[in-house]
């Protein structure tokens, strides 16, 4: 994906996404990703690329 493909990703889920789909659609697919923080505290997730930095909220399911 690329940046504004990441974006549109976003906007369409309101931005927040589950943790596994975004992994398969965003993570793998995203070459220019550079570097990822996740906030334990919040569950917010950053995505960060040369171009942007995407943040917003990474909801796992419970076990």
């Amino acid at each position: 994906m690329t940046d504004p493909e990441i974006k549109q990703y976003l906007d369409k889920n309101n931005w927040a996404v589950n943790a596994q789909e975004c992994i398969l659609k965003v993570f793998n697919t995203s070459s220019q990703i550079v570097n990822t923080e996740y906030n334990f505290d919040t569950g917010m997730m950053t995505i960060k690329t040369p171009e942007n930095s995407f943040t917003f909220r990474w909801l796992l399911r419970k076990l």
